[in-house]
């Protein structure tokens, strides 16, 4: 009986602390969506905050020196293909103070992504911001042979125009 009560309480334990992890990373994604909402909402992106900050380093001598090294103190990310990314050192009231003062920089996710198809391939096709098109395109052949194949340049441009392509996000 004794050992049943312990396995009981095991479990229940173990499916509350799994509980508590999921909570954490839905909280996290939902603390991204509140201080994107807040000070730039429908834009997607990453907020870097940072500090410069003395690190204390060894010279060749074994000796103590000061060097001033810039240190990120807060990184926020939401992307257009549902990534969300949280690691801070401060409140979200900080965060979206800091933000709005212009103590953190940005950097706007300007990737797109198309699925397109024609005969038997299959492409995911991604414009990035700097206006280069990258693709991951499969092949699967009625014999059950799949090619994979990675493209660049204007021939993955000219897909978009020539193939059957629908925007994912």
């Amino acid at each position: 009986m004794k050992k049943f009560f312990v396995l009981l309480v095991i479990t229940i334990v173990t499916a509350f602390g799994l509980n508590v992890f999921a909570l954490d990373d839905n909280n996290e994604k939902n603390i991204v969506d509140e201080i994107f909402q807040e000070v730039n909402p429908g834009v997607y992106g990453a907020y870097k905050c940072s500090e410069q900050k003395n690190i204390t380093i060894k010279d060749e001598n074994n000796k103590d020196i000061q060097s001033p090294q810039e240190v990120t103190t807060c990184f926020i990310k939401r992307t257009n293909l549902g990534e969300r990314k949280f690691r801070c050192d401060f409140s979200k009231e900080e965060i979206i103070r800091k933000i709005q003062n212009g103590e953190c920089s940005f950097k706007s996710d300007m990737e797109l992504t198309y699925k397109c198809q024609k005969g038997y391939t299959t492409c995911i096709i991604k414009k990035l911001d700097n206006d280069q098109y990258h693709a991951r395109c499969e092949a699967k052949y009625d014999d059950g042979t799949v090619v994979v194949r990675e493209k660049t340049g204007e021939d993955v441009a000219n897909m978009l125009n020539t193939w059957w392509c629908k925007s994912k996000y």
